[in-house]
């Protein structure tokens, strides 16, 4: 299926459910309606299938390709408790350390999917924690990119759920184009940070 088609076709999806979550859900004053809307949509994507812990705070999923199959772990720490920031840490399990490695260069040909894993990863985890505040930020300057891409190519559907906020030399919201240093994603409706 092209990207025009599933674009089409997630339009239609969302109207439909829309429609059928009308009486929206309300958990902890946030709108979760749109949350199972949206939680069907990254399920949608080519992505790859992932596990959880029990406390919901690392995921693992596997990367095919090329290179062989790669283990991959997200993982999510609080930071920040008062504020209720969780850190997202993102890379290739290291065998030989026992340690996330955000540094490790995979290139298995299959970027979009991993970032749609990850994507869907973040929302599965705002299901589980809905007042979090995740942050993200690259082990270095291309890898922060490759988060702007991930959030760019899919930010229509994630506004719909979620606020991003982009680091310059302040907070502000995302916006398309413009290069950061960080992002913040919080569920729309959440009041735990304001700019």
């Amino acid at each position: 299926m092209k990207r025009e088609d599933k674009g089409i076709e997630s339009k239609q999806f969302k109207k439909y459910l829309t429609y059928f979550f009308e009486s929206h859900l309300n958990f902890f004053g946030l709108d979760l309606s749109l949350s199972v809307l949206y939680c069907e949509y990254f399920m949608q994507l080519d992505r790859y299938d992932f596990q959880t812990s029990d406390t919901a705070l690392r995921y693992l999923f596997t990367s095919e390709g090329p290179k062989g199959n790669v283990t991959k772990v997200v993982q999510f720490k609080l930071i920040n408790q008062e504020s209720n920031v969780y850190n997202l840490a993102f890379g290739d399990w290291s065998t030989e350390t026992n340690i996330i490695d955000d540094f490790a260069i995979t290139n298995n040909n299959d970027r979009d999917k991993v970032l749609a894993t990850l994507a869907s990863i973040v929302l599965h985890f705002s299901n589980q924690f809905p007042l979090a505040l995740v942050f993200a930020q690259g082990s270095t300057p291309s890898r922060t990119r490759l988060y702007r891409i991930g959030i760019a190519l899919n930010f229509e559907e994630i506004s719909e759920v979620f606020e991003v906020y982009g680091l310059r030399e302040q907070w502000e919201l995302f916006r398309l184009g413009i290069d950061y240093d960080a992002f913040l994603v919080k569920r729309l409706g959440n009041s735990n940070f304001t700019i």
